[in-house]
This record gives C-alpha cells, sequence and structure tokens, in this order.
C-alpha cells in the first residue's frame, strides 16, 4: 500500500482501511522502530528525557473522529 492508497475510493464497506492495509502498515512501522531509536539516540534522546507525541488518524465518518475526540478529552481531563 502506498502513501496515498487512503485517498482512492474505498468499497461500500463502512471499513475505511482494510484489515490487510492496516496489517501491511503496522508492520512497516515496526520495521522502522529501530532506526527510529537509533537516530533518536544520536541526537542525545535518552530514557530520561520526555518528548512530545504528535499523532493523526484517518476515520470515514465525523461521527467517529467525535468519538474519539471525547475518549481523548477525558482520559486528559480526569486522569
Amino acid at each position: 500500500m502506498g502513501l496515498f492508497e487512503f485517498f482512492k475510493p474505498k468499497s461500500n464497506s463502512r471499513q475505511f482501511v482494510s484489515e490487510t492495509a492496516f496489517n501491511d502498515n503496522r508492520d512497516r512501522q515496526m520495521q522502522m522502530t529501530p532506526q527510529t531509536l537509533e537516530q533518536l539516540r544520536s541526537l542525545n534522546v535518552t530514557t530520561d528525557k520526555e518528548l512530545k507525541l504528535e499523532y493523526f488518524f484517518y476515520t470515514n465518518t465525523a461521527d467517529k473522529a467525535k468519538q474519539l475526540e471525547m475518549i481523548i478529552y477525558y482520559k486528559l481531563h480526569t486522569a
């Protein structure tokens, strides 16, 4: 699956990313983990340093996005 596969029309199912595409992407991310850690070490990032993590996600409905927003808000404000 290429970088822009997400923008291709999907089937009529309500699933935004197929299980195969999800697994392929996860596998690629796992393969990159050692490289990421090596790069962080080369920048003197150690286990005692805190870093900000930014992430994004794709969804096929605004309702799903709103649900995730509410979950994150709840976790941030009730921890």
